[in-house]
């Protein structure tokens, strides 16, 4: 009784996994924001970086240290929205995906916008006070030229 029990909790967690996953809709119309699953591959793309290791200075591997490679998968679709017609690229980037989940990542990315925020009223004083210096910084980048 047990078993069939067990059995039958694991094929719920199976079938309602399955759903789940045919449920989740994986493409968004940048114009209507309708959701879809359905699109045409166009290409994928690999890449092989060293994962762990190291070159000599002739571009060769060094033996004395364990190199692992790992691959990073880039693929492009091209999805037709169902609901107004739009036709738009979408391209997948695992290590995008896997650098954008990173909490660590995320952390900086934070602190990072805390301190921008915080030269925020100093750069609006250089523009009063200083518009050449101002000018100059925004022409090599790095004031953004629609900073206000």
């Amino acid at each position: 009784m047990l078993k069939i029990f067990l059995i039958t909790i694991v094929v719920v967690f199976i079938i309602a996994f399955y759903v789940a996953i045919k449920i989740y809709k994986k493409f968004e119309c940048p114009k209507c924001g309708h959701k879809q699953n359905k699109s045409k591959e166009i290409s994928i793309e690999k890449y092989n970086y060293l994962d762990h290791g190291k070159k000599t200075i002739t571009g060769k591997l060094d033996k004395r240290y364990n190199n692992t490679f790992s691959t990073n998968k880039i693929i492009h679709y091209q999805v037709e929205c169902e609901a107004c017609g739009h036709s738009y690229e979408y391209t997948y980037d695992k290590m995008e995906e896997m650098i954008d989940n990173d909490p660590i990542i995320k952390k900086l990315n934070k602190e990072i916008g805390d301190i921008n925020d915080a030269a925020i009223p100093s750069i609006r004083k250089m523009k009063k006070q200083d518009p050449t210096f101002f000018k100059k910084l925004q022409k090599i980048g790095m004031i953004p030229k629609d900073f206000k």
